[in-house]
Parts: C-alpha cells; sequence; structure tokens
C-alpha cells in the first residue's frame, strides 16, 4: 500500500493544488464580491420580465488600487459559485459568517426577485420599473427578507384585487393577467398613430369580443367614457351579477395609478438617479468655492465628459469629500439625464415647482440627496420605515384618460402641523388621513378641495349602482412612497411613473363591457346539447383518437352557428396553467347570456398541481350558481392515472360520438366557405367587395389541406398556383407567405413567434402556406385544431394570433400510407386531417389512371397543366414522341411555339421512359429537364445540324437523340442503392427498348462507382 501510494505520490500533489486552487479561488471571489460588490435587482426599461436571469445582477467595482479579473456576474455563475463554496466549505467553522453571509445575501436576492417577476406578470403596473440596489457590504440579509415579505404581502392583495375586478367585468375574463396588461397599455396608447405592432396585439385580444372591432372604436369607447358623467355612462342592466352586490367606496377613479418605487439601499450605488424636469436640483456650489482637488475634478469633467459646468459642480457636490472614481460612478448613473435637464433649463423651458404639483407625461425618477454618506444605520432605519399610505391622484380635468403621480412634499407631518389641525376641525376624515393629505396635497385648502372632489364622485358611483373596483392604498412598495426621515435629512424614495402608460382595471372592464354592448356576440341563440344537463359539469372520457372529434360535435348540433372560438374551448397540454383553466371556469359560471358551451379539451393533460387547483376551483365556482354549459373531455388513455377523471367521477355521462369523418368534413367546409363572396370573374370585373383569398380554392374554402403519401408529388407546386391566381386579381408581392414548420419539437410558442414576424406579410387576402414536415407531423394536431377550427392561437407570453376571414389557410403535409402501422402521436394528427377539406396529389402512374376518366376529380391533383405547356416538357415530350414512332430526327427541330399531345399522352410517354418503375412527379420533373437541356446543346450543334453534316454523318443526330435519352434514363434509374428503391426500379428481362444494345452497349454501369457513356457538347458547338 506504501509502494503504491509512494508511486501516484506526484498524483496526490497535483490533486491537493488543484483542490486549494479552487477553493482558493472561489473564497477569492466571494471576498471580491463582499469587498466590491453591487447587487441589482430589477429589468431594463419599463416593460414585465419573464426570468430570474433577467432580473438579477452583481457587478464588482473596486477602486484604482486593485484590478479585477471578473467584474460582473449573472445569475448562473453565482448559483455555481454557491455550490463550490458550499462543497468547500462543508462543516469548517473557519470563513462561516462570510460564507452564510453570502449565501443568505444570495437566497434573500433571489427570493425578491421571483416575487418580482410574480408582480410584474400579475399586471401590477406598481414594479414595472422597479428597482433595488444595494452593496453587498451592507448586511441587510432581515432586511431583504423583511422586503420579500412585503412584496409577497403585495402579490397576494394584488391578486385579490384582480379576482375581485373579474367578478365585477365579466369581460375581464377572456384574458390572462398578462394579456390584461397588454390590453391596459394598448387601449391607453390606441391612438391612430400609435405603434401597429402594437395594435395588431390589441386588435387580437379584442376579438374575444367581437371581431368587428376597430381601432377607430376602441378611442371612441375610451373618449366617451372619459368625457362622459359617471352616471351618464351606460351600464348593461341585464349584468349577470347579483343586484345586491355592495358598491365599493371609489377614492379615485381616474386611470394612473402610483408606480413601482424604486429603493436606494447604499450610498454607492444610485438606482435610475436622474432628476425630473419638474424639478432640476439646485447646485449649492461655485467655482470659487472649489478646493484645489475639485478644480481639477471638475476641469476633468468637463474635458473627458464634456458637460456642461452645473452639471460638474453638482458632480463635485453630490460626492462632497469622495475621489474621482466616485465622481465616475456618480457621473455614470446620473450624469447624461441631469446634462440634459440643465441643458433645457439653460434653453429657456420652464421650471415647474414640484412641491404640490402634479406632473403629466414625465417619468418621475428617484432623487437622491446625497451631501454626505449613509451609515449603516441609516441604510436600516430606511428600510424599518414604516409603510406609508399612498393617495391617489387628484381627478383629472381633461377629456382624455389621463395618469396622475403625485410629487410628495419633502417634509416631516404629524398631527400637531398647523395644516392637519385646520383638516381636523374641518372634519374630513381620521388624524392618518389627514396627516397622508397634507404630505401629499401640501396645504389644507388644496387637500380640502380635491377630498372634497373625491367624496362627490364617490357619491355618484353610488347613485349609479355601477360596480367600481376599490382604490386599493398601498404601502412604501406600491405607491409614491413618503421620503424616509434619517437624522436631519430627508431621502426622497420616489418613483418611475410607468401608471401613465396603463389603464387601471376598473377602467379597463368599463372600456370591454362598452365595446361588448356595441358589438354583440355572434351566439345569438342558445347552442343545445342533446341528453347532458345544464347547470353542472359533465365528464367525457373517449378514445384518444376521438378527442378532439368529441369537442367539435358539442357545436355541431346547430350548424347555422358559428364555429367554437378559443373563448369557448380550451386545449390542455403540459404547460396549461391553473389561471387559464380558472378563467374557463368563471366565463362558464358567469356567461351573462347562458348560450354558450364551454369545454375543456384533453384535460388529463393537465399536471396534478395544476389539475388540484382548478378542481378546488370548480368547486367553489359552481355553488348557487345558474344555469350554464360546460363540458370536460378526457382521454382514456392512461385514465386511472388522472386526477380529473378520478375525482369528477360523479360527473361523467356516456357521449353517442360519430365515427363517420364526412360529417364533420361537411360541418367545416361550410363554415370555412366565406359567404357573399365574389368570383373570380367578378373580381376581374373590378368587384372587390368582400374580397378574400379563398376565391383561388376550387371550392371558396378558407382552410385547404395539400396531401400525398410521398415527398416530390407537387404540393408546394399546388400552393404556387393558387398564388399566381390571387396575383392576377390583386397585384402585390406578399400575397404568399411560407411557415416553414420542422423539428425536432414544434410547440404554439414556436408558430406564433414565426407568424408574428411575417406579421407584416400576412396582411389581408393573403395566402399562408404552413409546410409541414413529417417528422414534427404528429405534434401538430391540436395546434391545427387550435388554428383552422377555433381560429386562434396563444402562447405561454399570451401573445394571441387570430386568423382573418380574408386569408387562405394552406397545409401541406405528407402522410404514411401505411395507416394501421401508424404510430398513435400520427394516428391523432391523421383524424385531425380527415375531417378538413383535402386534396390529394396523386402519383403519375395513379394520375395516368385518373386522367382517362371523363369526369375530373376536384379532390386529386394531376399534372399540372402550366408545366405541361412549358418548354421544356414540350420539347423533351415532341422528340420522345417521335423517337417513339421511329421517325427521322435528323431534320427535326422543336418549335417554342407549337403545342403537341395531351397531358394523359406526355405523361404516358414520360412514365416510360424515365426509367423509374413508380417515379414521383419531381422526379419526373428532374428526368425531363435533365434530358430537356441535353436536348438544347444537341440543337445548337453544328455536328447535329443536317444542313452542315448531313452529307457525311446522316442519322448521327438521331443517334445522340436516343443516346442522350437512354442516358438520361440511366442517371435517374441505375442508382446503386439497396433496398426498396432499387427493388423497385429493377429493370424486367425483356430489354427491346434498350436503346444502348442497339449500339452495342450492353453493359449497364452504376454512374456512382464508374465511368459512365455520357454525351456533351463544347461551347465552340
Amino acid at each position: 500500500m506504501l509502494e503504491s501510494c509512494n508511486n501516484d505520490l506526484e498524483w496526490y500533489k497535483s490533486v491537493k493544488e488543484t483542490q486549494a486552487s479552487v477553493e482558493v479561488t472561489s473564497y477569492g471571489q466571494m471576498d471580491n464580491i463582499h469587498n466590491f460588490g453591487r447587487y441589482f435587482i430589477g429589468g431594463k426599461g419599463n416593460v414585465a420580465m419573464d426570468t430570474i436571469h433577467d432580473v438579477i445582477h452583481l457587478t464588482l467595482k473596486p477602486g484604482k488600487e486593485k484590478e479585477l479579473l471578473k467584474t460582473s456576474y449573472n445569475l448562473d455563475e453565482l448559483r455555481d459559485l454557491e455550490s463550490k463554496i458550499v462543497l468547500i466549505t462543508g462543516s469548517k467553522a473557519e470563513n462561516r459568517a462570510a460564507v452564510d453571509h453570502f449565501l443568505n445575501t444570495l437566497h434573500s436576492v433571489c427570493r425578491i426577485a421571483e416575487v418580482l417577476i410574480k408582480l410584474q406578470q400579475s399586471g401590477n403596473v406598481r414594479y414595472i420599473g422597479w428597482k433595488l440596489g444595494f452593496t453587498c457590504q451592507a448586511v441587510l440579509v432581515e432586511k431583504l427578507q423583511r422586503q420579500a415579505k412585503e412584496m409577497e404581502k403585495e402579490l397576494e392583495e394584488w391578486n385579490r384585487e384582480v379576482a375581485h375586478a373579474r367578478k365585477i367585468f365579466y369581460e375581464l375574463n377572456y384574458y390572462t393577467t398578462r394579456q390584461l396588461l397588454v390590453l391596459r397599455s394598448g387601449v391607453k396608447m390606441s391612438e391612430p398613430s400609435a405603434n401597429p405592432h402594437q395594435w395588431r396585439q390589441v386588435k387580437a385580444l379584442l376579438e374575444s369580443i367581437s371581431r368587428e372591432i376597430t381601432q377607430t372604436n376602441v378611442v371612441n369607447v375610451v373618449h366617451d367614457i372619459a368625457k362622459k358623467p359617471l352616471e351618464d355612462l351606460e351600464v348593461d342592466i341585464h349584468s349577470p351579477y347579483p343586484a345586491d352586490m355592495p358598491v365599493e367606496s371609489v377614492i379615485e377613479p381616474s386611470i394612473g395609478v402610483a408606480s413601482s418605487p424604486s429603493l436606494l439601499l447604499d450610498e454607492q450605488l444610485v438606482t435610475d438617479a436622474r432628476p425630473t424636469e419638474a424639478n432640476i436640483p439646485h447646485v449649492g456650489l461655485s467655482k470659487e468655492d472649489l478646493s484645489v482637488e475639485q478644480k481639477t475634478h471638475f476641469t476633468n469633467i468637463l474635458e473627458r465628459f464634456g458637460y456642461c459646468e452645473l452639471t460638474a459642480l453638482k458632480a463635485i457636490e453630490a460626492v462632497d469629500g469622495g475621489d474621482w472614481n466616485d465622481i465616475e460612478n456618480w457621473l455614470e448613473y446620473n450624469g447624461a439625464e441631469l446634462e440634459e435637464k440643465f441643458q433645457e433649463a439653460q434653453e429657456g423651458e420652464e421650471d415647474e415647482e414640484s412641491e404640490g404639483s402634479v406632473i403629466e407625461d414625465e417619468e418621475v425618477e428617484t432623487i437622491f440627496d446625497d451631501e454626505a454618506a449613509l451609515t449603516q444605520a441609516e441604510i436600516e432605519n430606511t428600510l424599518d420605515a414604516d409603510p406609508s399610505q399612498a393617495l391617489p391622484a387628484s381627478p383629472s380635468s381633461s377629456t382624455q384618460l389621463r395618469s396622475r403621480v403625485i410629487v410628495i412634499y419633502h417634509q416631516h407631518v404629524d398631527e400637531n402641523n398647523e395644516e392637519v389641525q385646520q383638516l381636523l376641525e374641518a372634519e374630513v376624515g381620521s388624524v392618518e388621513e389627514c396627516i397622508r393629505a397634507i404630505e401629499v396635497y401640501g396645504t389644507a385648502d388644496v387637500a380640502f378641495n380635491h377630498i372634497m372632489e373625491l367624496k362627490e364622485k364617490e357619491a355618484i358611483f353610488q347613485d349609479s349602482h355601477l360596480p367600481i373596483m376599490p382604490f386599493v392604498q398601498g404601502n412604501a412598495l406600491s405607491g409614491a412612497s413618503q421620503p424616509g426621515m434619517i437624522g436631519s435629512r430627508n431621502i426622497l424614495i420616489s418613483v418611475k411613473n410607468v401608471g401613465e402608460q396603463y389603464l387601471r382595471l376598473e377602467e379597463l372592464g368599463l372600456v370591454l363591457r362598452q365595446l361588448r354592448l356595441n358589438f354583440p356576440a355572434n351566439v345569438q341563440r342558445e347552442r343545445k346539447i342533446t341528453d347532458l344537463k345544464r347547470g353542472q359539469p359533465h365528464l367525457l372520457v373517449v378514445t384518444p383518437d376521438q378527442v378532439l372529434r368529441a369537442s367539435l360535435s358539442l357545436y355541431m348540433e346547430d350548424s347555422s352557428l358559428p364555429l367554437p372560438t378559443p373563448e369557448e374551448m380550451l386545449i390542455c397540454n403540459q404547460n396549461t396553467t391553473s389561471e387559464e383553466v380558472n378563467l374557463l371556469w368563471q366565463r362558464a359560471v358567469s356567461d351573462p347570456d347562458s348560450k354558450r358551451i364551454f369545454c375543456l379539451v384533453h384535460a388529463e393533460k393537465l399536471s396534478y398541481h395544476t389539475a388540484d387547483k382548478a378542481l378546488r376551483s370548480l368547486t367553489e365556482q359552481i355553488q348557487n350558481k345558474g344555469e350554464f354549459s360546460l363540458v370536460i373531455i378526457c382521454s382514456s388513455q392512461d385514465e386511472e392515472k388522472s386526477p380529473i377523471i378520478s375525482k369528477l367521477h360523479l360527473y361523467r355521462r356516456p357521449y353517442g360520438l360519430s365515427t363517420d369523418p364526412t360529417k364533420y368534413k361537411e360541418y367545416l367546409e361550410k363554415h370555412f366557405v366565406n359567404e357573399a363572396q365574389p368570383s373570380l370573374l367578378e373580381m376581374g370585373m373590378g368587384n372587390v367587395h368582400n374580397l378574400s383569398a379563398s376565391v383561388v380554392d376550387h371550392k371558396g374554402s378558407r382552410v385547404r389541406v395539400i396531401s400525398s403519401t410521398r415527398a416530390g408529388m407537387g404540393k408546394t407546386l399546388y400552393v404556387t398556383r393558387m398564388k399566381e391566381k390571387l396575383q392576377a386579381v390583386i397585384p402585390r408581392h406578399n400575397s404568399l407567405v411560407t411557415i416553414p414548420v420542422h423539428g425536432p419539437i414544434v410547440t404554439v410558442d414556436s408558430i406564433i413567434e414565426c407568424l408574428v414576424q411575417n406579421e407584416d406579410s400576412c396582411g389581408y387576402c393573403s395566402i399562408l402556406h404552413f409546410d409541414i414536415s413529417p417528422s414534427v407531423l404528429w405534434q401538430m394536431d391540436t395546434v391545427l385544431f387550435s388554428l383552422l377550427i377555433n381560429r386562434g392561437l396563444c402562447d405561454s407570453q399570451g401573445r394571441v394570433w387570430r386568423n382573418h376571414p380574408s386569408q387562405l389557410y394552406a397545409i401541406e403535409v405528407t402522410i404514411s400510407e401505411a395507416h394501421e402501422n401508424m404510430p398513435v402521436p400520427e394516428h391523432l394528427v391523421q383524424k385531425v386531417l380527415e375531417i378538413l377539406p383535402t386534396v390529394t396529389s396523386v402519383k403519375p402512374k395513379d394520375a395516368l389512371s385518373l386522367m382517362s376518366l371523363a369526369e375530373a376529380d376536384s379532390t386529386k391533383i394531376v399534372m399540372d397543366q402550366k408545366t405541361f405547356y412549358s418548354e421544356t416538357f414540350q420539347r423533351v415530350y415532341q422528340y420522345l414522341r417521335r423517337h417513339v414512332a421511329n421517325s427521322n430526327l435528323d431534320s427535326f427541330a422543336f418549335d417554342h411555339s407549337s403545342i403537341e399531345g395531351t397531358p394523359h399522352d406526355c405523361l404516358q410517354i414520360l412514365l416510360r421512359f424515365c426509367g423509374v418503375k413508380d417515379p414521383s412527379w419531381a422526379e419526373i420533373r428532374h428526368f425531363v429537364t435533365f434530358l430537356g437541356l441535353q436536348l438544347q446543346s444537341c440543337e445548337r450543334s453544328y455536328f447535329t445540324n443536317p444542313e452542315f453534316v448531313g452529307d457525311v454523318m446522316d442519322g448521327f443526330k438521331s443517334f445522340v437523340v436516343r443516346f442522350m435519352i437512354q442516358m438520361s434514363r440511366d442517371v435517374f434509374s441505375t442508382s446503386s442503392l439497396k433496398g426498396e428503391v432499387a427493388q423497385e426500379n429493377e429493370e424486367p428481362d425483356d430489354q427491346e427498348h434498350d436503346v444502348l444494345q442497339q449500339y452495342e452497349i450492353v453493359e449497364r454501369k452504376q454512374w456512382e462507382h464508374s465511368s459512365h457513356p455520357y454525351l456533351f457538347f463544347n461551347r465552340d458547338g
């Protein structure tokens, strides 16, 4: 043993050095983070973040005396460092305090980041643009934990607020919280000059209410609601909500909500510290007050940054006593914006006093009075400060729905304040309310007027019986925050005003409700389900291949009613959220007219957690509800493992389902055809009323599946011909948009991403061509059903794609002939394709039989007429035709203007000579193209021109043509590949047509492995 260890001594030494190196490096990084690190929690811009990696940032800013190899960390790198430190430290006591501080701080930061993402994605605009920054030297773990708890509490309160709004405004239940955020911004900014991309997404969302809503309609409704007295607003008197529902008091009906605060936890990291236009920072220094060192810094700022003197003076004043590195850091965060404000002030723009004023259409940023560095105790006092109650902004006198944010007075107010005493004497509210009013509005007179206006608004709401959301008062995290009082100095923790970009939930609810009243639903008659009772859920369990057909059959009883929509039918997958299912429950049980059928499809695919939450929600919502129609459809495959099936077994019902695909196809074809659609002839005469791309379809269908059993069968050519027909009527460059769908995995997100990228081309009267690879076809059953039948797709980010009636969806697929051996997933998509309008591109051999029939089959694609008339095919066909007739080819020359024969005769001859036993259309085209090029060269050559060589080389051209025919045949038929292809192309024993035998070239060559007899023509002829 000792001898063995001695032999491996060098290896053990290297292991020790490596381990020591990892330990030293990891601890060194941890120490650098502790000494120089600055955490930043928040995203860039005023958008909701999707992942925690986008929210957490760590930068290291050492002084000039030390240089670091690594100056920034992302979350993955931090977690990797965390793992190394945990493994290295183990149970050792040394460095335990530093390690615990690093780990606890990282965990706290991750906790805050996670709840921040939830707050943003849930639509709480107070947290969009929210930022938090601090240095790692500060011992703030307990404060960060408290911060996270406050944010989690805020999230719970916000979720309750959203739920309450959904109960009052039914229309909000069409949308997830992320979609509501898009609408709150998009509807607010829905002027005709708005971003076209944003409006298209808003338009797609609003189609949940009606497809007829235009941008002008939205603008008009928003303006009407803004300028009408609240008692004059139209409210649906047949509202589904209980008449005795209490009307909550409204503190402020304006749109603006106090938006997200940006906390400042350290003097070295100023988060978004930029002055507002209405509050240009005061500069207390002059050039005469500067010391020698400060004058040097002053000159450096002017030369290196190019800033004005005021900016330079303010930077020196802000970091009083700091070195050049501190000044650079301060200017990095504040310089550009501060310079802009000073330049605007110098150009003569009016400054507005910030005290008590309302700032319109301007971001209110964090302003930090940094006359001296904060102490650790002051930082902790800032976090320990009691949450301040945010008051809403004053009502707007504008006819537009505008947002407001209050700039808080930078003063400490208590109950002994003279202004507070005046409000108390007027009995306008409690002590706390009066204090807060003075903090917000400044003087008793202004505060009293605002409070009286708010109370008048509240009375109006109560008299009109209009259910309105209460204004939920926020804390320091949810509104315009009160500056924390630290020592004798005021530190303003202000906000970035993103609230002006969004409608409040209740205001969006009013807009959506008015739009619903202006545009009634398409379903004017009640949908009925035979043998199923209303007022309770129904569970249907069918075989996997019948799930989608069963869901469609629920809506087929009255064929005059429209197809189901995504609002009525939710098709589940493994990523379906409990929110989406809960919204379907709410739409079903609270349907205003109780006419529609709501269906949850493939419920067995829900995760256990999602299914459990959805079932609990369903149990609560169906209690004491009236009539509603709700059907849950599950697959019988592995039904014993499904929590949905096991817990809803009491509601399980038998259901008679038709297995005849013709019934479904006829139903869909009726709905896929646009009514009152002009013909191609009428369109050519200028009648473009109700124009649709479906006019180029032989049956006028908006959906057309082009299928074949193998590749190279002319499916894409069929789509190209439809494009040419459409361009002949409406000349445009983007009438066809091709969406390639390939693997290995295809999701709704990837499909919508492709559509969004091409949305400028996917406009009015266009053909959307989905070229689906056979390798991913099995994943497309629910995608095709949603896109073509439900006419809409929704991805995980809430983006929605809607079909337009003027668009034609061409789906190109290749389906295997072996249906009986088809795997289950491919069998499922086959069941969907069977019920869609389909044309099949048949093989040339089968097409030959169909072309001989007296009446053509419109569902079969045979030889393309334009291809038959083309010069390439006519040249080859005419030469082969004369070759079969043993005509003299020496004197024959192809005439470009001549058209001979019929498509049937042409195809018959091509099948005889192409050399492939059962060719595809692509193989025939390759054969014709190859031979056609050879014949063109032959026609141009002097050696095959009988006028020049006819007297000495009679019959030479005939020999050359015959040789080229055989050569082209061999190139496409003598592959050395073994297997099915080679067996299909085996030649029969009868070789009477083999031209090579006439010239004693008997042995056939495999062109991959040996020289092949080949004729070619030089350029000189």
